[in-house]
Order: C-alpha cells, then sequence, then structure tokens
C-alpha cells in the first residue's frame, strides 16, 4: 500500500509539472520592450517620429494609438506603418511645444492584447525667423529714402529766368522810344509849309490892295 501511495503521488507530481509546463507559453504575452524618445524624456526639439519595439510580433489589423497634450487636446497623426514587432509613429513638424502622452493599444500574434503609454515633452523655439524679417524690412526703407532728395534738387530753373526777361524788356523800351521821335519832325515841316502859304496870301493881298490905291 505505501509503495503504490508513493507511485500515486510521482504521477501526480509528474502531471502537475506537465499542466504547469503547458500553461506558461499560454499565459505569456507580449510587452514594450523600448520606445524612442523613451518614457519620460524631455526634448529640446520634437522628434521625427515615435518609435515603439514589442516583445512578440503584432497583428497590424489590431494596432490602435491614441495622442493627447497635457491639456487633453488629442493630435491626430497618419501613416502608422507596423513591421513585425515594431511599430514608428511620424510625428507632425507643425505640433507646438508641449507634454505628450502615446497610448498604444497592440495584439501579438498570439492573440493576447496589451496596452500601455509612454509620455514625453519638448519645447519649440521659433522666434528666430521673426528677427531676420524685421531687420531685413527697414534696410529697403533706409535705401528708398535716401535717394529721393537727389532728383528733387537738381532741376533747378536757373537758366530759364535769367534769358528770357533781357531782350523783352530791350525791345519793348525801344518802340516807345522811335515813335516820338519821328512824329515832330512831320508836323513842323508841315506847320511851315502852312505859315508860308498864308504868308504869300497876305503879301499878295497887300499888293493888291497897293495897286488898287494907287489907279485912284
Amino acid at each position: 500500500m505505501k509503495k503504490f501511495k508513493l507511485s500515486l503521488s510521482l504521477v501526480a507530481l509528474i502531471v502537475a509539472a506537465f499542466a504547469f509546463s503547458g500553461m506558461a507559453p499560454a499565459s505569456a504575452h507580449t510587452a514594450l520592450v523600448s520606445s524612442d524618445p523613451r518614457d519620460g524624456a524631455e526634448l529640446a526639439a520634437p522628434p521625427a517620429q515615435v518609435t515603439l519595439v514589442f516583445a512578440e510580433d503584432l497583428l497590424p489589423d489590431f494596432v490602435n494609438f491614441s495622442i493627447s497634450n497635457a491639456e487633453g487636446e488629442p493630435l491626430s497623426i497618419a501613416g502608422v506603418n507596423v513591421a513585425g514587432s515594431t511599430v514608428v509613429l511620424p510625428w507632425p513638424a507643425e505640433a507646438p511645444g508641449n507634454t505628450y502622452t502615446v497610448a498604444y493599444r497592440v495584439v501579438s500574434q498570439d492573440g493576447h492584447p496589451v496596452s500601455g503609454a509612454i509620455t514625453f515633452s519638448y519645447v519649440m523655439a521659433p522666434p528666430s525667423p521673426t528677427p531676420t524679417s524685421s531687420s531685413a524690412s527697414p534696410t529697403p526703407t533706409s535705401e528708398s529714402s535716401s535717394p529721393e532728395p537727389s532728383p528733387s534738387t537738381s532741376p533747378e530753373p536757373e537758366p530759364t529766368q535769367t534769358s528770357s526777361p533781357g531782350p523783352t524788356n530791350s525791345s519793348g523800351a525801344a518802340s516807345p522810344t522811335a515813335s516820338p521821335d519821328t512824329n515832330p519832325v512831320s508836323s513842323t515841316s508841315s506847320t511851315g509849309w502852312i505859315i508860308a502859304g498864308i504868308a504869300i496870301v497876305v503879301l499878295a493881298v497887300v499888293a493888291i490892295i497897293a495897286l488898287i490905291a494907287r489907279r485912284r
């Protein structure tokens, strides 16, 4: 009886060992091995992509992600690439600096779902292009204002004032002086002939009167 009981206990131990050995691989499932950026990383610039590596190959149709910032606002991405146990998420470069949480839910090839999340943050510093644009703007304005006074000083009306009034005044002054010089000559000659004619007539009348007086 004792030998029979010992054999039964040995059989039970062997069966239990096989049972536990068969359950061990069935209960094992995939897990996140590494990530880039790592969980809790503080970056100086936004990453080009987020890479997650799992312990087993994944089913591409059952890979789901959700991204949100510290305020809980969602961030949408497109073009997730699943290759075996590696998942690559392209990160939008225009996403502002903040603390982001990347939550995942994946299913491995053996059908076990796994969920989790990683968190990283970065601060964008986009004020660099603003001083270049502001510094370039005043340079053309100063250059455009400098050549303006040069054409305004050149067209001085000096030659037009000196040449035009000279001949007009001299010709206008000569015309009134010539007319009074010729008019008195003609008037004096005509009056002289009139006086001579009157004198001849008077002398003729006196002579006629003298002849008449003698005949009487």
